[in-house]
């Protein structure tokens, strides 16, 4: 997700600011990133279980690195929080990732 959706904002508006967001169980795009290339985590059971890859692909990797500025990782206690709040204060039904 972040390739595609960081090439499709940079290309449209190339000063806009593209931020990462993993769920800290499976943050393999950040360990990508801290090794240089795609390695293979170790994931753990998680709310963002549509995110849940323990490699990230070589290409995908390639257009995120180059379109991302940052990454920010997240519990579980975040992203369950968030959901939470989603369906008290604007009645949505959403998943974790």
């Amino acid at each position: 997700m972040p390739a595609g959706g960081s090439l499709s904002v940079k290309t449209l508006r190339p000063e806009a600011q593209v931020i990462a967001v993993e769920a800290g169980h499976v943050a393999s795009f950040s360990a990508a990133l801290e090794a240089g290339k795609p390695v293979r985590i170790t994931t753990s059971p998680t709310l963002a279980d549509g995110l849940a890859i323990a490699q990230v692909g070589g290409n995908a990797f390639a257009i995120a690195r180059q379109h991302t500025d940052k990454t920010v990782i997240v519990t579980e206690e975040e992203i369950a929080l968030s959901i939470l709040r989603i369906v008290e204060l604007e009645k949505g039904v959403v998943e974790g990732a």
